[in-house]
Parts: C-alpha cells; structure tokens; sequence
C-alpha cells in the first residue's frame, strides 16, 4: 500500500559557517540544521555545503536525517539532494538515501520529480521537493 504524507518543518536553528573564501566575491560555507515538525515527521536535521557567487545566489548539496512515526511506527531515513537559492527563494529536491532506511517499514526510492515547483512529499517513497520563499 502506498500512502503519501505532506508535512511541514519548522526551522529551530541554522547555524552556518564559511569554509573557504576568495578574492572574487565567492565563497563556500557549511551549514547545520535542526528542523522540528509535527504529525508523521518530527524531526530533521541536515548539514550542507553551499557555493555563494558574488551576487548572493547559491548552489548546495545537502543530506537530511529525518525521523517519522507512521501508523504508529517510530524510526529515520536519510535523504540527499541538491538546491539553488536565486537571491529570493530556496528550492532543493531529496530523495532517499538506499539503505538508509531505519523504519519498521520497507523504504524504496522513486526518481525525483523534474519539476521544480512539484511540493511533493513521500514518506518511504520519496521524492521531496522543498521550496523557501514563494507560496506554491
């Protein structure tokens, strides 16, 4: 049976540092992230690297650690996935890490969604897809 979940994650901190910065403007930098939701998942946490160019807009590689209760079974998965800030909104896509899977539940993996604006969210068949700044 599959069954889809969409839930909303609060960011609780976000503490970020840069790594490496150079003379024309661009720099990478290392960011740490704990989000809290409520309902299916409860929790997140995800680190990145972020390359900024000069003019503030950004490319990143992420991996989130995420953890869910789903008809009453509690564990985490890890999702990976890259993003782009273009000065006014974030957007990244996720997907399952294979293997990664630590719930009671089996986890498998579905590419992910080529449209960016897609708000999908599929807990143990995910596709992820997050969007800062803009309603969708």
């Amino acid at each position: 049976m599959t069954q889809t979940v969409e839930t909303k994650l609060k960011i609780e901190s976000w503490d970020e540092q840069p790594t490496s910065e150079f003379a024309d403007g661009t720099k990478i930098s290392k960011a740490d992230v704990i989000l809290n939701g409520e309902g299916v998942v409860t929790a997140g946490r995800s680190q990145s690297l972020l390359f900024y160019r000069a003019d503030g807009t950004s490319a990143f590689v992420v991996l989130m650690r995420v953890e869910a209760t789903l008809d009453g079974h509690s564990g985490a998965f890890v999702l990976s996935g890259t993003g782009r800030y273009d000065g006014t909104t974030a957007r990244q896509e996720l997907a399952i890490v294979d293997g990664s899977d630590l719930m009671v539940f089996a986890v498998s993996a579905v590419p992910r969604s080529a449209n960016p604006r897609t708000r999908t969210t599929r807990t143990c068949h995910s596709v992820s897809t997050t969007t800062w700044g803009e309603q969708v």
